[in-house]
């Protein structure tokens, strides 16, 4: 499969999966969708289509997330988001969320992750900052 056809079948599952997501009220239904969808991102250099099927699986999977293994799932798929240089707003996003992420995971009693929040969060100001002054 050519990268353009990846590339329409991961608009496709993330259509698919935000449709069930609006007509079943659930998050549940739309899971499936964009876990094909971020697999598939595995599989293009694009840096916009490598990146928002993961942001939007990461999105979606903090909303229930409970256990610790759910969060490292998450901080996994927000990790890859934003080291692929994908578009600044979403990279933003990703930072903040992650930023969730790693309280959750001190919530939960884990002090010691892979996650360094202090540089996190001077990143995430610099990227606010740089899209501020640059529109």
């Amino acid at each position: 499969m050519s990268e353009r056809q990846v590339i329409n079948e991961i608009k496709q599952l993330l259509s698919d999966g935000l449709n069930q997501k609006a007509l079943m009220s659930s998050s549940d239904f739309a899971l499936e969708f964009l876990r094909d969808a971020a697999n598939l991102s595995n599989r293009v250099a694009s840096p916009l289509w490598s990146t928002i099927p993961k942001y939007r699986l990461a999105h979606l999977l903090l909303r229930d997330a409970k256990t610790v293994e759910q969060l490292y799932e998450i901080a996994d798929l927000l990790s890859d988001v934003i080291t692929k240089n994908g578009p600044r707003k979403l990279e933003i996003l990703s930072q903040i969320l992650l930023i969730a992420v790693i309280f959750r995971l001190k919530q939960q009693g884990v002090e010691n992750s892979y996650l360094n929040l202090a540089e996190l969060i001077k990143n995430t100001a610099n990227n606010v900052r740089f899209l501020g002054n640059n529109g």
